[in-house]
Order: C-alpha cells, then structure tokens, then sequence
C-alpha cells in the first residue's frame, strides 16, 4: 500500500503559504509505501461444481478472485505474490459405453411361441448310442 499526509508551507508557525515561502530541498515527503496487513491481496476461492460429465473425462470450476484482506475486490496485481489458484481441473467417471444404435434384429411387441418341426412339445427320452 501507500501511505500520504498533507504537507503545506507554514508561515510563523500560523499561517498556511504557497510552496514557493519555503525551501523546496527541506520539503518532508508526502507519502512512503507501507505494508498494512489490511490492504493485502488475498486469493479467495468458490466451491468446486459437479463434474461435467458423469462418465469418462469432465471438468469441475471453481470461482478464484482477488479480494482485500478487509474485504473488497482488488486488483489481479494486489494477489500477484501467490501463484493464481487453479479454477478449473479435470474430474473422470466411470468409462462411458457406446450402445449400439441400430440393433440387427427386432424384437415383437408380442411374445410368440415357436414349436420346432422336430419336437412338438411332447417329453422324449434321451438319446442313446447304440
């Protein structure tokens, strides 16, 4: 931060003067850097989403913004101490399946039984080898 004062030309020890009454070279500075705990940059970070994509590979994002100690957004530059958190990483699932989209046989809307020609639905005895 930076920190000012008011510096004026003070005549007898009464009045204040233009700048040109007194010595320029004798002039106190009006203003030194200073560095008040309060008035420091400070990443602030939102919660992570969801990931994008319940399957395979997605993203989560997070807000990450600059705000003064005391409250209040500041400049990027105020933060520029730390390295800027990420707002945004990759997140993954489980791998995603590709279904067939045209399946070569249909299925009927009705069940039908199908008696082969060769049995007709009677028990038989096993097979023999004679």
């Amino acid at each position: 931060g930076l920190r000012t004062r008011a510096v004026h030309c003070i005549l007898n020890k009464r009045s204040i003067v233009n700048d040109t009454f007194c010595d320029a070279r004798e002039r106190p500075g009006d203003s030194q850097p200073c560095h008040n705990e309060e008035c420091v940059g400070v990443w602030v970070l939102g919660e992570w989403s969801e990931c994008s994509k319940t399957c395979d590979k997605g993203h989560r994002r997070r807000s990450v913004s600059c705000e003064w100690l005391k409250g209040g957004l500041a400049p990027l530059s105020e933060c520029g101490h730390e390295e800027r958190p990420a707002s945004i990483i990759d997140c993954f699932g489980p791998a995603c399946h590709d279904w067939p989209q045209n399946i070569p046989f249909q299925f009927e809307k009705e069940p039908k039984i199908i008696i082969s020609p060769f049995r007709d639905g009677r028990e038989t005895s096993p097979c023999q080898d004679t």
